[in-house]
């Protein structure tokens, strides 16, 4: 065995977890037991059936190491090998029931790993209920964090880890899945009182956006941010070069506007370069006072973010000052063409069955 393990192809990878698999047959512990011990390991939770805290056996050896290295290359062969094997040696099962049942969490693994090879133009959306992931098992828990971390290009956000009598218990389950996200996440928040978050909770958000490439806060009431909070969420969208995708809709910005402090932020997120989309609709923006309305619309007009989504204004309109248009806006075009009717939007609404189980949705 090499004294150095800085790099190791998706091949050595799995050729060293199929060695320590072989040397836990001969210690008469099964595939998918040590299968499920390893990912438990990966994820640094304790689990009383392994060898991997105990052996000094030289496969078991190689194998923490891998699983353990910090490089980036290395952690993403090991992690699509792990989850390969456990696929060759675990029977897969319906993904809708499979956190519900009494599974091997390598057998979990391998439900997730069929549904992404066999659907690759349907990604994994994960919906994660807060309330419903605090009442799984702390194993379920751990093999569903490493499910999000493989699987899900896509994540939801749902419940409130902000208020309420269950806000301690979900925002410690929030934490842990915000660390397990990779980067370059598709994130949307619902129903999660994110108006009324404390230093405590923005702090694990502010977290959540440095992971996202696109990031859903439709419906919140982004009024009762303070100046801080308002100022740490910019800087954190500007220090993302990741982030590309922004929805706004229905925040209440009008009154963000209203303060002086509240509007700067807004017009340095009109202002960032790294966003390609950026949605502001039914935010009520053209009843903004005129001095207000001329320096958003000028901000716009000047923008280098390809497509601002904000909703379209007649020109007969009546209110502080004519739009003549403009809540359409989309770099070196005048007017977006989806965006010329006056029809109100219907509230962005979360599925119906809220749950922590992943579940298949195309990519809207």
């Amino acid at each position: 065995m090499p004294g150095n393990f800085n790099k190791f192809s998706f091949d050595e990878c799995t050729q060293a977890i199929e060695a320590f698999l072989n040397y836990s047959e001969t210690q008469e512990i099964d595939k998918l037991v040590s299968l499920s011990d390893l990912i438990f390991y990966y994820m640094k939770h304790k689990h009383p059936n392994t060898l991997l805290g105990e052996s000094a056996a030289e496969s078991v050896i190689k194998v923490k190491y891998i699983s353990s290295c910090k490089d980036q290359v290395t952690r993403s062969n090991f992690l699509h090998a792990l989850t390969a094997v456990c696929y060759q040696y675990a029977p897969h099962e319906p993904i809708d029931t499979i956190l519900f049942n009494d599974s091997f969490p390598a057998k979990i693994v391998a439900t997730f790993h069929h549904e992404a090879i066999t659907k690759p133009n349907d990604p994994i959306r994960f919906t994660a209920d807060l309330d419903t992931i605090s009442q799984l098992s702390i194993d379920k828990q751990t093999v569903l964090l490493f499910c999000t971390r493989v699987f899900a290009p896509e994540v939801s956000i749902f419940g409130n880890f902000v208020t309420g009598l269950s806000h301690k218990a979900n925002l410690e389950e929030l934490k842990k899945i915000v660390e397990a996200l990779p980067s370059s996440t598709s994130l949307t928040y619902v129903k999660n009182e994110l108006g009324h978050m404390k230093s405590k909770e923005m702090a694990v958000f502010l977290n959540s956006v440095n992971k996202a490439s696109q990031l859903v806060l439709d419906n919140a009431c982004l009024e009762q941010w303070s100046e801080e909070h308002w100022s740490a969420f910019v800087k954190k969208v500007e220090q993302n070069p990741s982030l590309t995708s922004l929805s706004l809709n229905k925040t209440s910005l009008r009154a963000c506007c209203l303060n002086p402090q509240k509007f700067q932020c807004i017009l340095k997120l009109i202002a960032l370069p790294q966003l390609k989309e950026l949605l502001l609709h039914n935010n009520f923006l053209a009843k903004l006072p005129t001095d207000l309305f001329e320096q958003l619309r000028q901000a716009i007009q000047e923008s280098p973010i390809a497509h601002i989504g904000l909703r379209h204004i007649p020109h007969d309109h009546k209110g502080t000052v004519s739009v003549t248009g403009m809540f359409a806006h989309s770099s070196h075009s005048k007017e977006h063409p989806a965006a010329s009717g006056n029809q109100q939007e219907a509230p962005l609404k979360p599925t119906d069955e809220h749950t922590a189980i992943a579940e298949k949705v195309c990519r809207l």
